[in-house]
């Protein structure tokens, strides 16, 4: 589950945005 890390990175980013 490598790319799991990298996933979860890009989705915090988009709730982030989102949130905002």
């Amino acid at each position: 589950m490598g790319y799991c890390d990298e996933y979860e990175e890009m989705l915090a980013e988009l709730i982030v945005k989102k949130e905002v």
